[in-house]
C-alpha cells in the first residue's frame, strides 16, 4: 500500500513538473508596437539634433528623427536632404516618454505639389 501511495505521490508530482515546464516555456507575447501618424507642413527640420517640427491646424509638434526612418517623396525613396521648411509631410512616429521617435516621412512629391497647384483644366 505504501508502495501505491509512494507511485500516485510520484505521477502527481512528475505531472505538476510537465505542467510547470510547458507553461514555462510558451514565448511572451510581444508588447504591440503601435505606430502613430500626424500630417503637417514642415516649420523647421535640424539636422544637428535630428528634430522636426510639423505644424498643423496651427499647432506645433516635435519630432525626433529615428536613425533607421525612411524618407519617401511620394513611390520614391528620398533623402533626409529632403526634408525642408514649408514642405507637407506625413510621418508615423512611436512614443516612448515625452519623445515621439519618427520611422517614415512622406514627402509631398514635386510631382503632387505641382498637380495640387495647377489650375483644372477647362
Amino acid at each position: 500500500m505504501k508502495a501505491s501511495i509512494l507511485a500516485v505521490g510520484m505521477l502527481v508530482a512528475a505531472g505538476s513538473f510537465v505542467t510547470t515546464s510547458a507553461v514555462q516555456a510558451e514565448p511572451k507575447k510581444a508588447a504591440a508596437s503601435h505606430a502613430s501618424t500626424s500630417s503637417g507642413i514642415i516649420e523647421k527640420y535640424d539636422q544637428a539634433s535630428r528634430t522636426l517640427v510639423l505644424k498643423h491646424e496651427g499647432k506645433e509638434m516635435m519630432f525626433v528623427l529615428g536613425d533607421h526612418a525612411t524618407v519617401m517623396l511620394g513611390k520614391q525613396k528620398g533623402m533626409v536632404a529632403d526634408i525642408t521648411a514649408g514642405r507637407a509631410a506625413k510621418v508615423e512616429y512611436s512614443v516612448a516618454g515625452t519623445t515621439k521617435t519618427v520611422s517614415l516621412v512622406d514627402l509631398e512629391s514635386a510631382t503632387a505639389k505641382a498637380t495640387a497647384k495647377s489650375p483644372p483644366k477647362k
